[in-house]
């Protein structure tokens, strides 16, 4: 807390309908990650794919900053929350290694 008695994040005073929001948000992140893979593997280029791995890899950092959120407010506890976490840096860490692959092969 601030000096003043506010939360020190602006996210601690979410209200009911706002959580909601945020449910649907990592929803659409989670599936923004699989739906630009396959919408890049369809594309005719090497380098479109490489594109759509990459706009994939910032959906998976966009989930873990919402699941840190969903944690601090205390929508999701914290151990299946840090679970998820590192699930998602385990997949932007194999779409770096997909998109280095892509590179150097194709």
């Amino acid at each position: 807390m601030s000096g003043r008695g506010q939360p020190d994040w602006p996210w601690m005073s979410i209200r009911p309908f706002q959580i909601a929001r945020i449910s649907a948000s990592k929803t659409r992140s989670a599936l923004s990650i699989a739906s630009n893979i396959a919408e890049g593997y369809e594309r005719d280029s090497n380098n479109e794919f490489i594109r759509f791995l990459n706009i994939a890899k910032g959906s998976c950092g966009e989930l873990r900053t919402q699941l840190y959120i969903a944690m601090e407010i205390g929508y999701a506890e914290k151990n299946n929350g840090m679970r998820l976490v590192e699930d998602t840096r385990a997949i932007s860490a194999m779409l770096t290694n997909l998109v280095k692959t892509r590179r150097q092969r194709f």
